[in-house]
C-alpha cells in the first residue's frame, strides 16, 4: 500500500477537504426524502478522516523519537498557520475596504503586530482563516497519539497497552464532549481523535485484507446507515462546539464515514483523470482549508459587482453572503486555492530559475 498514497489516501483527504468546503457553504441544503442536511452528513466524518489518514501513514519507528515527529508537525502546521495569519492580517484593511469581511475595524500598525504575535501561539486567526481552528487541535491530537504510541511500544506488552490507551482516550473524550467541557485548543476534541489515529495505523497493518472489504455497495450502505442514524437521532456531530450526537454513536458513525470516504476514493482512483485531479486536491488540502473562505468571498464580490449590490453588511457576511450560489461556492472554494498555490509555486520556480542564470 506504500505506493498507493497518491491514488487512495490523498483522494480520501480530498474528499475530506471538499466535505469541509461543502459543510461551510451547503450546510442547510436538505437531502431529498430525508430530514437530514448536507452539512449534517459531511460533518459526521469530515474532520476525523484526516486523523485516520495521519494514523495510516504513521511509521512504527517514530516511537523511538516521538519528539522528532511532534517537532516536524509543529513546524509545518504552526509555520504555515503563522504565515497565513501574517498575510491576512496585513491584508485586513484592504479586505475591509473591499467589503470582503464582516469586520469594519481598520487595524493600526500596533494592532497588526499584536495579531501577528498572537498567531505564534496558534490562538488567533483572521476571519477568513476561521476554518483553521482545526489545525491546533489536529497538531495536539497527533502529538498525543505519538506520545501514547511511544509509551506503549516501549512496554513489555505493547499490544495490550495500545488497546488500553484507546479505551482510556475514548472514555475521557466522550465524557468531556458529552458534558460540553471546553479546554484550550479544543483538547477535548483532540482526545477524540487519538483512537481514530490508532484505527488508521492498525488498518494499514491489515490493509491487504481490509481493502477487499471496501466495495461500491458498501460505500452506498455506509452512507445510508449514517443518514438513517442522523434522521432518527436528535442533534448532529459538530466538533467545534462539542456536539458528538451520542456517546455510543460517535465512533460507529465516524468509522462509517471513513469507510464511505475510502469507498468513494477507491471508485475515483479507477479513472486516471479523476485520480489525478483528486490526488492534487488531497495534497493541497491544507491550503484549501486556509483559503476556501477567501474563494467564497471572491464569488460574493463578483456577484455583488455584477448585480450592483452595495450593502457592505450583505457583501461582507461570513462565511458567504447567502446569494444561493452553493455550487459556485464549492467550486471556488476548491479551485481558487488550487490556482493561487499553483501560481505561487510557478513564481517561486521562475524566481529560482532567474537567480541561477
Amino acid at each position: 500500500m506504500q505506493g498507493k498514497r497518491n491514488s487512495t489516501m490523498d483522494i480520501v483527504k480530498a474528499i475530506g477537504i471538499i466535505s469541509i468546503v461543502m459543510g461551510h457553504c451547503c450546510y442547510s441544503i436538505m437531502i431529498p426524502a430525508l430530514n437530514v442536511s448536507v452539512g449534517e452528513f459531511v460533518y459526521s466524518y469530515h474532520l476525523m478522516v484526516f486523523f485516520f489518514v495521519a494514523g495510516f501513514f504513521y511509521k512504527r519507528e517514530y516511537h523511538e523519537h516521538p519528539e522528532q515527529y511532534i517537532g516536524k508537525r509543529l513546524l509545518k502546521l504552526g509555520g504555515m498557520l503563522f504565515l497565513y495569519n501574517t498575510v491576512f492580517t496585513l491584508l485586513h484593511n484592504t479586505l475591509v475596504s473591499l467589503k470582503m469581511i464582516s469586520s469594519t475595524e481598520h487595524y493600526s500598525i500596533s494592532k497588526m503586530i499584536s495579531c501577528i504575535v498572537q498567531s505564534l501561539l496558534m490562538k488567533y486567526t483572521e476571519e477568513l482563516l476561521g476554518a483553521c481552528w482545526f489545525l491546533p487541535m489536529f497538531f495536539i491530537g497527533t502529538a498525543l497519539f505519538a506520545i501514547a504510541f511511544s509509551k506503549a511500544e516501549k512496554s513489555k506488552k505493547p499490544e495490550y497497552w495500545h488497546k488500553i490507551i484507546c479505551i482510556l482516550f475514548a472514555a475521557v473524550a466522550l465524557y468531556a464532549n458529552s458534558r460540553e467541557l471546553t479546554w484550550e485548543y479544543w483538547i477535548q476534541t483532540s482526545l477524540l481523535a487519538v483512537p481514530v489515529m490508532y484505527i488508521g495505523y492498525f488498518a494499514k497493518q491489515k490493509w491487504d485484507v481490509l481493502d477487499k472489504t471496501v466495495t461500491w455497495y458498501g460505500t452506498i450502505l455506509s452512507a445510508a446507515v449514517i443518514l438513517g442514524i442522523l434522521n432518527r437521532m436528535p442533534g448532529s456531530i459538530e466538533l467545534s462546539v462539542n456536539q458528538i450526537l451520542h456517546p455510543a454513536l460517535f465512533y460507529p458513525v465516524t468509522l462509517l464515514g471513513i469507510y464511505f470516504c475510502m469507498g468513494l476514493a477507491k471508485m475515483l482512483s479507477r479513472n486516471p483523470y479523476t485520480e489525478k485531479f483528486f490526488s492534487m486536491v488531497g495534497k493541497e488540502s491544507f491550503h484549501i482549508m486556509a483559503l476556501h473562505f477567501l474563494g467564497f468571498k471572491i464569488v460574493d464580490r463578483i456577484y455583488s459587482a455584477v448585480y450592483g449590490i452595495t450593502d457592505a453588511e450583505k457583501i461582507g457576511k461570513f462565511p458567504h453572503s447567502d446569494y444561493g450560489l452553493h455550487i459556485s461556492y464549492v467550486i471556488a472554494g476548491v479551485l481558487i486555492p488550487l490556482c493561487l498555490i499553483t501560481l505561487l509555486r510557478k513564481v517561486q520556480k521562475y524566481g529560482h530559475f532567474v537567480k541561477e542564470m
